[in-house]
């Protein structure tokens, strides 16, 4: 039986084998692999609740190495041995074997009871869920303990295909390796998904969306919530509905956002608190209010894991994303280290104020000192107070190749672009800090506004910063000076002789980022930053190119 869980992701993934160089190896397998991995120790932190299982999991968690991403869709191979569990919600019985469909049992409850809780597994485990609705009574209260591997993953699995099987209560998973959830619908009036202390979670195909009538009105918090995990795989993802975010990752090394849609709720798409090596590509962000997508943002400084203790993002790619309806800033960086956004799409953002976001990030802490004070004295920046907050600079950041299109009577209120003061950081450790180290904005075209409108650069990015200042942005970026012959209706440049197709601005070749040093032995990542294919997978050549993420038509399009 050749399932959704046994094969890749199809479409635009076509593009990722030739977006990033990492090694062939780690690109085949996206497991635990030794080449391009690093070895991830994770720190520690003893709930209340099951604090001998939590140390259990912890140690395979630290013990375990992961591959920078390629954007390959995860492998998950062909397990030998899978135990097979057949859930039928309709017709089913708990008191069947469980072993096909003519024996299926009738809750997802009863067939996760059947995973060993708190051992590696010997063998994987595949629950196939035929067509139906489960609520609240036929789904586990609380998903924790159950320590899969590459060899024997837990697959839970649309059985008719993705779209067919809908849960509708949250789903909480604690402490649980090598989950795939596969095809399945997650539909709640509270947090339809949350994952703590996971290892490679994958999730594929779902659908993850509070009940609301609309995100400014609801009382669903987040759609999808990643609390210190490792290796996080999101592949055709719906998430939305939400009052504050739709994906939001706290802690999270390891992963990809691809070929996703995330819609309706404040803040988009984020990863911060110490989040590293993501590729995000080839995903919807639509219909936001603060941000579109953010690397970094504000953090407890007690829920970072050690050694990220310092940025609040590490090695974050966006490329080839289209970005839309946002009334905050399209996407941004806060406390990022070599945060590269290239060939992204961006259609109406940033009308509350500005379109791109240079900040600082920010660490508090929210009320444990103890906690606080040891991550401090791991090499963190954060405080040792509760109350306190510091503010974490970005360095090494390059925005390039980007497209920006507001059309007319939907501009930005304000500016262009916000990049912070520099200021003090509140810890003598860094002192004063900036926003705009090693900041370089080239090859963007801007249609925002008038000639008039203000770039929103001052002490950021003044005249004595080399890669930003006020004459390098006006001279290797765009800014009103022309209408892009954008399509509203399918983002692409609309003409293969346009104003896009023909622009000599681009910045190539890109340019990749110095030797890795952000401090406190964080382990090493992707260094080169290259964008091969566009959007639809279609090469990217030197007479064929254009800012955002579609490379010009052959031919005029409608």
């Amino acid at each position: 039986m050749t399932t959704l869980g046994q094969r890749a992701g199809t479409g635009a993934l076509i593009f990722a084998s030739l977006l990033l160089t990492v090694s062939t190896a780690a690109a085949d397998s996206l497991a635990e692999l030794p080449s391009d991995t690093a070895t991830v120790r994770s720190g520690r932190r003893a709930l209340a609740t099951g604090a001998a299982a939590v140390a259990a999991g912890d140690t395979a968690q630290a013990a375990a190495t992961f591959p920078l991403p390629t954007g390959r869709p995860y492998n998950i191979g062909r397990p030998a041995g899978l135990r097979h569990i057949w859930v039928d919600p309709r017709a089913g019985s708990d008191s069947r074997a469980g072993t096909g469909r003519a024996t299926a049992l009738r809750t997802l409850a009863a067939a996760w009871r059947r995973i060993p809780m708190s051992v590696r597994l010997s063998a994987g485990y595949h629950i196939h869920i035929i067509r139906g609705s489960l609520p609240t009574t036929a789904l586990p209260n609380y998903w924790e303990n159950r320590w899969g591997s590459k060899a024997a993953p837990i697959i839970i699995e649309a059985a008719d295909g993705a779209g067919t099987v809908t849960l509708k209560a949250p789903v909480n998973v604690f402490n649980v390796s090598h989950l795939h959830l596969i095809g399945l619908t997650i539909r709640s009036a509270f947090d339809p998904f949350h994952c703590e202390r996971c290892t490679n979670l994958l999730l594929r195909n779902v659908i993850s969306e509070g009940i609301c009538t609309s995100w400014t009105d609801c009382g669903v918090q987040e759609a999808i919530k990643i609390n210190q995990c490792r290796g996080v795989w999101i592949e055709g993802v719906v998430a939305g509905w939400a009052n504050d975010n739709a994906f939001d990752c706290v802690s999270c090394q390891y992963g990809h956002i691809i070929d996703s849609r995330f819609h309706h709720s404040e803040w988009g798409v984020y990863l911060k608190g110490g989040s590293a090596y993501f590729l995000v590509a080839n995903n919807l962000i639509t219909d936001h209010g603060s941000s579109g997508f953010a690397a970094g943002q504000g953090t407890g400084f007690e829920f970072m894991d050690r050694p990220w203790l310092q940025y609040e993002a590490y090695d974050i790619k966006l490329v080839n994303n289209v970005i839309r309806n946002i009334e905050g800033a399209g996407f941004g960086v806060w406390g990022c280290y070599d945060c590269f956004y290239a060939h992204n799409t961006l259609i109406s953002t940033g009308n509350r104020s500005h379109l791109v976001d240079i900040k600082f990030g920010e660490h508090s802490c929210d009320g444990d000192a103890a906690g606080c004070t040891a991550n401090y004295n791991a090499g963190g920046w954060g405080p040792r107070s509760v109350g306190s907050v510091v503010s974490v600079p970005n360095r090494n950041v390059f925005i390039a190749n980007n497209l920006f299109y507001n059309p007319t009577g939907q501009e930005s209120q304000w500016q262009q672009l916000q990049v912070d003061d520099p200021r003090q950081s509140g810890i003598s450790r860094l002192g004063t800090v900036k926003a705009d180290n090693n900041l370089v904005l080239r090859g963007n075209v801007f249609y925002n506004g008038g000639a008039d409108k203000p770039l929103g650069v001052g002490a950021g990015c003044p005249p004595i910063n080399p890669t930003c200042n006020p004459t390098q942005l006006l001279a290797q970026n765009v800014f009103n000076k022309w209408r892009p012959d954008v399509s509203l209706s399918t983002f692409r440049p609309a003409s293969a002789t346009g104003r896009l197709a023909t622009y000599s601005g681009l910045w190539r070749p890109l340019r990749n980022f110095g030797a890795w040093s952000p401090g406190n032995a964080v382990p090493a990542g992707n260094l080169t930053n290259l964008v091969r294919l566009d959007r639809a997978g279609v090469a990217r050549t030197a007479s064929r190119n254009a800012p955002g993420a579609y490379v010009p038509p052959l031919r005029v399009v409608g």
